[in-house]
């Protein structure tokens, strides 16, 4: 593997070995070039990145639930959530929303926490990248069918 002789900062990824090779990333490195594996919240994601993630300067994790499994993988972490930039994100406060937003994936005790707030009849959408019209939703992510009609997919 050559790689182009250019000035690089970084080299930030979310893919794992099937994706960018490791023999890739020793290449990499031997140019000196830091790589930083993001690594968003989930918690089946530290499996994903089990044989990887060890290979690179530093793992950016958006949780802290995952953070000892990355570090028993052998994983130099960080933990930063995601954030809002007030220069791009200016809310509007003068207008009350009597609602509840939820931007992630539907897994395990979130399911149940949604499914409280819609049995509670508390108005909430979800934000997901999961496809539920899919025939064969995963069985982790059984949603009330209000909450499923009501979810955006990004």
């Amino acid at each position: 593997m050559k790689i182009k002789n250019e000035d690089y900062d970084l080299v930030m990824t979310t893919n794992n070995e099937e994706v960018l090779f490791i023999s890739t990333l020793h290449e990499i490195k031997k140019k000196g070039i830091p790589a930083l594996l993001f690594c968003p919240d989930s918690i089946l994601i530290p499996f994903y990145y089990k044989n990887c993630c060890k290979y690179y300067d530093l793992v950016w994790l958006t949780s802290p639930e995952t953070a000892n499994l990355f570090k028993s993988f052998g994983a130099k972490i960080i933990v930063l959530p995601f954030a809002a930039n007030p220069n791009y994100y200016n809310p509007d406060f003068d207008h009350e929303i009597n609602k509840i937003c939820f931007v992630g994936t539907p897994h395990s005790s979130r399911t149940k926490l949604l499914n409280t707030l819609l049995d509670n009849n508390i108005q909430t959408t979800v934000f997901t990248k999961i496809n539920q019209n899919k025939s064969n939703p995963r069985p982790d992510l059984s949603i009330r069918n209000s909450i499923l009609n009501n979810s955006i997919n990004m």
